[in-house]
């Protein structure tokens, strides 16, 4: 299969790769997916992956299953997908969603160095800590 501009494709250099996970976190279009199975074993010390972009305060956490934001909300804490974030937080019946950035110092968006993962134009993201 040749990867050209009519054939987009992102690929993975496995060898450099540190399953962190965080392109499933921040990809806006939720292309990526959880489904990697590494040979071998990771150093997560060597390695170690984020934690979520979002706190919730379980002692006011609903999970209405005939909410559809709880339902939304429940979903997206499984996938780890960014995208709804904002609605969620907004419209939480329960007010217990809260966005939070789980990298400590400054974060720059670099624009179109994954431009091929998406006809639209990824982002990816590069992490200064200070």
């Amino acid at each position: 299969e040749i990867i050209d501009e009519s054939n987009p494709k992102l690929l993975i250099d496995h060898e450099k790769c540190c399953y962190c996970m965080l392109c499933v976190i921040v990809c806006p279009n939720d292309a990526f997916h959880e489904n990697i199975e590494p040979e071998g074993s990771i150093d997560l010390n060597e390695f170690p992956t984020i934690r979520n972009f979002y706190k919730i305060d379980l002692d006011k956490c609903i999970e209405d299953k005939k909410s559809k934001i709880c339902i939304l909300c429940l979903d997206v804490r499984e996938r780890n997908n960014v995208e709804e974030y904002h609605k969620i937080q907004k419209d939480c019946p329960a007010d217990c969603f809260f966005i939070d950035s789980p990298i400590n110092g400054v974060v720059t968006i670099k624009k179109n160095m994954l431009h091929k993962c998406d006809p639209h134009g990824c982002k990816i993201i590069f992490i200064e800590t200070k």
